[in-house]
């Protein structure tokens, strides 16, 4: 989420391309949230194919900050041990997706 910010002691794991596309900042970053005005810039981001591994009990925030992230047309592919439809139960318990803007 937009409001994260790491501990001493937590980790992380990653998937990255190479050692040098990702890192860490010893300060918060400073960003600006979107307003209405500024809702266009959501057309410009790429579209993406991305892939989970496994189901987390909070999946429905995974695939909204997915969404915010990723341009219109993007396709998220789950592999779970878990049956579509536990999987929707799964997300109707935690609250439902809701509107998604740019995932299919």
């Amino acid at each position: 989420p937009d409001d994260f910010v790491f501990q001493k002691g937590d980790k992380i794991c990653t998937v990255v391309k190479n050692l040098t596309s990702f890192g860490f900042h010893e300060e918060p970053a400073c960003y600006k949230r979107l307003n209405a005005a500024n809702l266009s810039i959501q057309n410009h981001l790429p579209q993406r194919n991305v892939l989970l591994c496994n189901w987390r009990d909070d999946m429905e925030d995974i695939f909204k900050e997915i969404d915010k992230r990723v341009g219109r047309g993007s396709v998220v592919t789950v592999i779970s041990h878990q049956t579509a439809e536990e999987r929707d139960e799964l997300l109707e318990r935690g609250g439902g997706l809701g509107k998604l803007n740019n995932i299919q």
